[in-house]
């Protein structure tokens, strides 16, 4: 333990501890940086997929609203033709009347068919968009949550640098005041008057374990 203790001593106490301090500093914050930039663009990934399933509903909505465009100009142009076609007699006539009522009933038919499916579509479409939307909040939720997960760990990590170049700074002003005693211990005595030297003992020097 004594052993660990001088080693962290020493290294603490190097010359170019101050230099390996900031290497270790801008080596944690570009790993930091690094680990959130991946996170960011796994975020944005799932996002720019969303906004690609969005898209998809969009255009079979847009398919929905053609189709059904064309089944009602359909049926119009049917109408049409059959009535330019039987409008000479009115046996004609109510013959086409007939057709006509047969053709739209079963147009109308198909027409209420496609309409109840869309409708069905429509619903699970916005029962989709909506868990879309819900997963989309939760994802800006956990991203602003990293944000300042992010925050906090910077902060911590600037404390305890800080705390580890206090130490430092106690460390160099301790063993100035030893390097100063012992100096001033081996002073010749001056004017004739004979003075007293001083050994510096172990209990002199700073103890690591309190530091």
């Amino acid at each position: 333990m004594d052993n660990d203790r001088e080693k962290l001593l020493r290294l603490l106490t190097h010359p170019d501890n101050g230099e390996r301090l900031q290497q270790t500093k801008d080596i944690l914050t570009v790993l930091n940086y690094q680990v959130n930039a991946k996170r960011l663009e796994t975020h944005a990934a799932r996002l720019s997929d969303m906004d690609g399933v969005i898209a998809e509903l969009m255009q079979r909505l847009d398919a929905y609203d053609t189709e059904n465009s064309d089944i009602q100009r359909t049926i119009a142009e049917h109408i049409e033709t059959s009535l330019a076609r039987h409008s000479d007699t009115l046996k004609t006539v109510a013959e086409q009347s007939r057709h006509m009522d047969e053709v739209t009933d079963a147009f109308s038919k198909q027409l209420y068919a496609f309409e109840l499916e869309s409708k069905k579509d429509r619903a699970d479409m916005g029962t989709r968009l909506s868990q879309l939307v819900e997963n989309d909040k939760e994802i800006h939720a956990q991203h602003g949550s990293l944000i300042a997960q992010t925050l906090r760990h910077q902060e911590s990590i600037n404390a305890k640098l800080d705390q580890v170049f206090k130490h430092l700074e106690d460390l160099e002003t301790k063993q100035g005041r030893v390097r100063a005693d012992f100096l001033s211990s081996r002073d010749p005595p001056q004017h004739g008057a004979v003075r007293g030297t001083r050994a510096v003992s172990s209990k002199d020097l700073p103890d690591a374990s309190t530091e």
